[in-house]
């Protein structure tokens, strides 16, 4: 997720006025909210440190305030401050599991993932990673036809003001591949980390639909 050097990045590229605007104090941290447009349900973990199974179904909404994971004083600086990542899969294999979070995590997921930092401004970064997304030891794992979870319909992530960037994955194959170019596909993408201020919320939606303009 969040490295320094990208971190370093995103806070020299900020504006003046933006910067100024500091830490937001954490009782006004913002959310990170999921809408499951898609069709069917899909199934999630909030993990931190540890985290619990849960299903999301049709046109239903998930949401955490941002939470702080703190990793412990033997990490230094920055480090001591660890990310959140909300696991899903609309892999319909799961709903006749007997142990459904097994299935789960045996499963391909994307990861809806943010750090909120009390430290560092502008205090919350987010992405979205695919790295887990696909299916491994096959050659034809990332060439679209054993596609990323939420390929076939697409998804979006908005901030609630203009500080936080747009992460749109269109539904589809536009990229002529498997992957979605503004979301991580490797572990080290990132320039798929993106920055604002912590007391903004972001909105994933899944299955959005989304097309490219010709």
């Amino acid at each position: 997720m969040r490295k320094t050097e990208l971190a370093a990045f995103l806070f020299m590229g900020l504006t003046p006025s933006f910067a100024q605007l500091g830490i937001a104090p954490q009782q006004e941290n913002g959310e990170a909210i999921v809408v499951n447009k898609c069709g069917v349900s899909v199934y999630y973990v909030s993990m931190g440190d540890s985290g619990s199974f849960g299903t999301l179904s049709p046109d239903a909404v998930y949401r955490e305030q941002f939470r702080l994971r703190y990793l412990g004083a033997d990490y230094p600086g920055e480090d001591k401050y660890g990310g959140i990542s909300i696991m899903l899969s609309p892999n319909q294999t799961i709903t006749a599991a007997v142990d459904k979070q097994q299935a789960f995590f045996q499963s391909t997921i994307t990861q809806f993932e943010y750090t909120y930092h009390p430290l560092e401004p502008p205090g919350l970064w987010y992405d979205i990673s695919n790295v887990n997304g696909y299916v491994y030891n096959t050659d034809n794992g990332w060439n679209g036809i054993r596609p990323w979870p939420f390929q076939e319909d697409g998804l979006i992530v908005e901030g609630t003001s203009e500080e936080c960037a747009t992460v749109v994955c269109p539904g589809g194959n536009p990229n002529g591949n498997s992957t979605c170019i503004q979301a991580y596909t490797h572990s080290k993408d990132d320039w798929a980390t993106h920055g604002c201020r912590n007391n903004n919320s972001i909105v994933l939606t899944l299955c959005t639909e989304v097309t490219l303009d010709e």
